[in-house]
């Protein structure tokens, strides 16, 4: 069993203020290694995830070097996993895909679960 992380945190840079404290999750300010949020594989530490600039980390078997892009430090900032949107059609509105039309705009059904955008056809 391979137990090698996938990916690991380059050093910090120095002179770069830590995070201020957020109404996030809690956990994300105790002690010890978390998964990144977007970051599958890449395990934090305390100072790591509360590090104020994009963290730069490397795979563990390529040594190929990555640097964190701003969308995975909002989330990691916010300590929040991404869901991912659902795009659906509503019933009776699937002609307008076969057809090949373009859809007229677009909204947001709030009430499925996890909200899923639907296209509008006219």
């Amino acid at each position: 069993m391979n137990t090698e992380p996938k990916f690991v945190c380059l050093p910090l840079k120095a002179g770069v203020k830590p995070l201020a404290h957020r109404d996030n999750d809690e956990s994300m300010y105790l002690p010890g290694l978390l998964e990144h949020p977007m970051i599958d594989g890449l395990m934090l530490s305390l100072n790591e995830r509360l590090f104020g600039d994009l963290l730069e980390y490397k795979n563990t078997k390529t040594g190929q070097v990555f640097t964190e892009g701003p969308t995975e430090k909002r989330f990691r900032i916010m300590w929040k996993k991404p869901y991912k949107m659902n795009y659906v059609v509503p019933d009776g509105m699937i002609d307008g895909l076969v057809s090949g039309k373009e859809p007229t705009g677009y909204y947001l059904g709030l009430l499925d679960n996890p909200p899923t955008i639907r296209a509008l056809y006219n």
